[in-house]
């Protein structure tokens, strides 16, 4: 494998150990102390706290992962991939390994098996004949995708919609509404497919052909899933996409990283300076140290009793001997939230 060196690689080496050791500093300070720990804390009679031995394995690993990113040559696309699982996923689980001397250290352990499967992977080249459309007859064949499989969305979904959640009122009640009342195999699985790659595919084709009446209805299309489930998320992801969409995949990726410490950096001077948290706690500890913590309280609790998918696509072949869906059996027992719906990452 050949050594690589980029410019846009070195910033972006120079900003996730930036992030991740100014992350670190507000991950013990405060994220730590947070209600989310202490529920976990409370549930387990455990104190999660800073562990040097740890953090310095945990450190030494994430140094390790820059420095690869940084000297061997992946595909620009794989790179970014690699980047964004660093980010979202072996960062955080790096932190919560670090917290506590209860905290399996399997789930830091394959978060990077993870990364680097994905690495190996990314090296293979793949030749398969698959049929190639061009950029028009991509838009024509993803329209008709979009306009057919969005059918179910607007039977099943259409009761349920509410225009408040436009101005982001009435987010939560939305989302208990549909949690209650829809249960569709079809549109659980399709509703991230169509929101965070097809319409989103089709918006960008339409800006960059000018085709402006089919940019406006591929937007409504967004919207309307947007208002299926109020996740803010698709709402966001229209505004960012459109930042995005122009500039080649290294450049994003230091834009992005620029983009969280820039981020990082102001919600940590309004909280230090003013005693106003609600910008890291809204951002960095819901997105990045939630899921990371939930990792943990599946394997605590599922550890010696595994499901094996039963309360999922395995459900007709493997019985499930819960009440509840794994998701509220957690929200439920870690959190002493019944109704909290706790969604968790890939590993766990």
């Amino acid at each position: 494998m050949k050594v690589y060196l980029n410019r846009y690689k070195i910033a972006n080496g120079i900003l996730v150990m930036g992030f991740y050791f100014l992350f670190s500093f507000l991950h013990f300070d405060r994220i730590i102390h947070f209600q989310d720990f202490n529920y976990v804390a409370f549930y387990n009679s455990i104190s999660f706290q800073f562990e040097w031995p740890r953090y310095i394995l945990a450190t030494s690993i994430i140094l390790i992962n820059s420095t690869y990113l940084l000297l061997f040559k992946q595909t620009d696309f794989v790179y970014s991939i690699l980047i964004l699982l660093l980010f979202f996923f072996v960062i955080p689980s790096a932190l919560v390994f670090s917290s506590g001397d209860r905290v399996y250290p399997i789930i830091f352990l394959l978060h990077n098996v993870f990364f680097y499967a994905v690495a190996v992977l990314g090296q293979i080249k793949w030749k398969m004949q698959t049929p190639i459309l061009n950029s028009r007859q991509s838009t024509v064949a993803l329209s008709l995708l979009v306009l057919v499989g969005l059918i179910p969305f607007i039977i099943i979904y259409w009761p349920h919609l509410n225009l408040k959640n436009l101005l982001l009122i009435d987010i939560y009640e939305t989302r208990f509404n549909v949690r209650e009342d829809v249960g569709n195999f079809y549109t659980s699985y399709t509703y991230s497919w169509f929101s965070k790659i097809i319409i989103p595919l089709l918006i960008v084709f339409f800006v960059y052909y000018r085709q402006y009446f089919k940019l406006f209805l591929s937007v409504i299309a967004l919207i309307f899933l947007f208002l299926c489930g109020a996740h803010k998320m698709v709402f966001a992801g229209l505004f960012l996409m459109l930042v995005f969409y122009k500039f080649d995949y290294l450049k994003k990726t230091m834009l992005f990283l620029s983009g969280m410490m820039a981020l990082l950096i102001i919600s940590m001077f309004f909280s230090y300076i003013i005693g106003y948290d609600y910008i890291w706690d809204i951002t960095f500890r819901r997105v990045l140290m939630l899921t990371a913590l939930l990792d943990y309280c599946y394997f605590d609790f599922f550890m010696n009793n595994p499901i094996y998918w039963s309360d999922s696509f395995l459900s007709r072949w493997v019985p499930y001997d819960f009440d509840l869906p794994s998701t509220y059996l957690i929200g439920k027992e870690f959190f002493n939230k019944p109704g909290l719906n706790a969604n968790v990452g890939i590993i766990s």
